[in-house]
Order: C-alpha cells, then sequence, then structure tokens
C-alpha cells in the first residue's frame, strides 16, 4: 500500500514515510528513520501545525 499526502495528519499513520524534499537543483527522495518521523510529527506540534 502506499499513500501520498503533504499531510503530517495522514503521514503519523504510517510506519514507513519517504521524505521528498524540492531545490532548485531538482528534487531528492529518502526514507526517514523512526526517530526522524517522530520529529517531523513533533516539529509540526511545536510550530502549531497539528492540535
Amino acid at each position: 500500500m502506499a499513500v501520498i499526502s503533504h499531510m503530517c495528519d495522514v503521514a503519523e499513520n504510517f510506519e514507513h514515510i519517504l521524505l521528498v524534499e524540492k531545490s532548485l537543483k531538482g528534487s531528492t527522495a529518502r526514507w526517514l528513520s523512526p526517530e526522524e518521523r517522530d520529529e517531523l510529527m513533533d516539529d509540526d506540534m511545536a510550530s502549531g501545525l497539528r492540535s
């Protein structure tokens, strides 16, 4: 199963997250470690993007 989403509320429900980042030179993709996934969720919570 695969889900493409820009919403962290969706991403938090999946164990494996592929992060795609856009730059002027093109896009890069990498799998997040469990720690990076949790940190992404925590950052969103701290910034007010999630309640």
